[in-house]
């Protein structure tokens, strides 16, 4: 899967162009990250960084590593990104499948 592949994934599984910008980020660094670097990195308003990396935790993408002025963000690992990716994708073909056969 190439970057471009993984983008289409995240995006038809709902992910905002904000999210991506914020894992991608995350993920091309490989190390936690202060939420003034990802500012930094992404270039995107406090509000909107702070809107995606909620989003993304709630997903499993995204970990919270210590809390106050320590606080840290950082990505799963692609692998276990794109296991998710798959799982997900799975569970909203069966629901399409799922629907069509009730309306057939």
């Amino acid at each position: 899967m190439d970057l471009a592949d993984f983008q289409d994934m995240l995006r038809a599984l709902g992910a905002k162009h904000s999210e991506i910008r914020v894992l991608l980020a995350l993920m091309r660094v490989a190390r936690p990250l202060r939420f003034a670097e990802i500012l930094e990195l992404t270039g995107l308003s406090d509000r909107t960084v702070r809107l995606a990396l909620r989003s993304l935790r709630d997903m499993g993408y995204v970990h919270v590593v210590g809390h106050g002025r320590s606080t840290r963000y950082v990505s799963e690992t692609p692998g276990k990104i794109a296991e998710m990716l798959k799982k997900r994708m799975e569970e909203r073909i069966s629901a399409i499948l799922t629907h069509l056969q009730f309306h057939s």
